[in-house]
């Protein structure tokens, strides 16, 4: 999401993901999950499920706010 609001190209799911994780490195945990499950690959031990929703929450609200506000209207 992030890249697609910063330059209007939609890459893969796994790109901004990788892009994510270089963009948002105090969000690494949750994003982590989010690329092991894309890949249906063993989700990492940490965070603990019960944080999923609010760990992917807040990393949400982290990449908003660091978007172009004009982009987002």
């Amino acid at each position: 999401m992030h890249h697609t609001l910063l330059t209007g190209e939609i890459i893969s799911k796994e790109a901004a993901g990788r892009r994510a994780l270089e963009a948002f490195p105090d969000h690494s945990a949750i994003l982590e999950v989010a690329l092991a499950r894309l890949r249906g690959a063993p989700l990492p031990a940490n965070p603990p499920r019960d944080q999923w929703r609010g760990l992917t929450a807040s990393a949400m609200r982290s990449i908003i706010a660091d978007s172009p506000a004009d982009d987002l209207t």
